[in-house]
Formats: structure tokens, C-alpha cells, sequence
């Protein structure tokens, strides 16, 4: 069983179900867990980069997106110390590669022995081609678990097996 436990966080369902799944994991295999999350200063909250506003909420931006992404790694922290879970949690600030890339190099740097995702999928399809998930799944050195969110929650839908080539 799986040791070393890494999750991507993000915003939405997709990724709470991912939190879920790998303490469920975690909780059964006694694992450690490590929560990454990526963070961009124009990404509006929703995976949206880019900026439209004035300049005055331009200036207030710098710091409100790592805010943002320390808040969900520490939600998913805390939810491991609850469960009685040893976990690390990181915050990366893109600009030194892409967050495929960065997620990636900190499965390698943890260790990780498997990587456990919240993804979401498009009817008959898989994952959306060139999101981070399906560059995750196909360039992952170690094993991935792509988790779902319950019908009725976001705009997942069941996964559907997806091809990398």
C-alpha cells in the first residue's frame, strides 16, 4: 500500500473529493500526506488567469492569490491533523514552470508514491485534453488516482477512460 501520499489542491469539488480520497487512503494505509497547491497572483480564484479591472484593484492584487492558496492547503492540513494524519503542506508560486511541472517536481522532492486529484471529466471524453490533471496522468512518474465529485456537485461528470497519446 501506498506510504507517501501527495494531493494537489485547487478550487471546487473536484479537488475536495481529491482531498477526501487521499485521507481515506491515507487513513487505511497509515500513510503521510502532502497537500501542494499552485498558485498564480492573476488567477482570479476560479483557475481563470488574467486580469479586467481598475488599476487601483490591480495594485491590491499582489498577495490575495497566495492567500488564497495558503487557505486551502491549510484547510487540507488541518483536516489531516483531525484525522490523526502526519502531513506536510506546500505552496508553490508558478512562474518557475508550469503547475503540471511544479506539482510534479514535488512528488519527486516528497517522494511521493502515488499522486491522488481531484479531476473533472467531460461525458464520454475524460479529462479535458491539456488540463492539469491530463498532463498530470501523462507525465507522472508514480501512479495517479483521479477522483471524481459526486454526480450533482460542480460540473463533473463520471470519468470516462481517457488515452494519452
Amino acid at each position: 500500500m501506498y506510504r507517501r501520499i501527495l494531493v494537489p489542491v485547487s478550487h471546487g469539488a473536484a479537488s475536495e473529493q481529491g482531498v477526501l480520497e487521499g485521507l481515506r487512503i491515507a487513513r487505511a494505509a497509515n500513510a503521510s500526506l502532502c497537500f501542494i497547491h499552485v498558485t498564480d497572483e492573476l488567477d482570479d480564484g476560479d483557475g481563470h488567469a488574467g486580469f479586467s479591472g481598475t488599476i487601483d484593484e490591480f495594485l491590491a492584487l499582489p498577495g490575495l492569490a497566495t492567500r488564497r492558496g495558503a487557505a486551502l492547503v491549510e484547510d487540507a492540513r488541518r483536516q489531516a491533523e483531525a484525522a490523526g494524519l502526519g502531513c506536510d503542506a506546500v505552496l508553490r508560486l508558478g512562474g518557475a514552470g508550469t503547475t503540471c511541472e511544479l506539482i510534479l517536481r514535488e512528488a519527486r522532492i516528497w517522494r511521493a508514491e502515488v499522486i491522488v486529484m481531484g479531476a473533472t471529466a467531460v461525458r464520454g471524453a475524460g479529462l479535458r485534453p491539456g488540463s492539469v490533471g491530463a498532463r498530470i496522468l501523462h507525465a507522472s512518474p508514480v501512479p495517479v488516482l483521479a477522483v471524481s465529485p459526486p454526480a450533482g456537485r460542480g460540473a463533473a461528470r463520471p470519468m470516462a477512460p481517457s488515452s494519452c497519446a
